[in-house]
């Protein structure tokens, strides 16, 4: 029987690399990638997730609610989850926003 290892957070975050681009910032871990870009209006974020694991199957999906809204979901792993918030936070950063979006997840809880 094999040995099952795990990783802990601050250890996936010591194996994950972050390059900055002028318009962009990407998470780099193994077999995935998330890169955060701000949008070309500057109004906003394009979020990019890519994978290689051999599976294919659809992992975001959109749904038209009530003729008027549209739903997007988006199935990602906790190690994606975590290289998200550094991108957005270091995106946030460069735009000068990330106190204000630290602030307010600090009074949430």
């Amino acid at each position: 029987m094999g040995t099952q290892i795990t990783m802990t957070c601050q250890e996936k975050m010591k194996t994950m690399r972050i390059t900055q681009y002028s318009n962009a910032t990407s998470a780099k871990t193994k077999n995935r990638r998330v890169t955060v870009q701000r949008s070309s209006d500057g109004e906003g974020f394009n979020v990019e997730f890519l994978v290689v694991d051999g599976d294919t199957r659809p992992r975001s999906f959109h749904n038209l609610e009530r003729d008027k809204m549209v739903v997007t979901t988006v199935g990602i792993t906790n190690e994606s989850a975590m290289a998200l918030l550094v991108c957005l936070l270091d995106e946030l950063k460069r735009c000068g926003m990330a106190d204000g979006a630290i602030k307010l997840f600090k009074e949430k809880q």
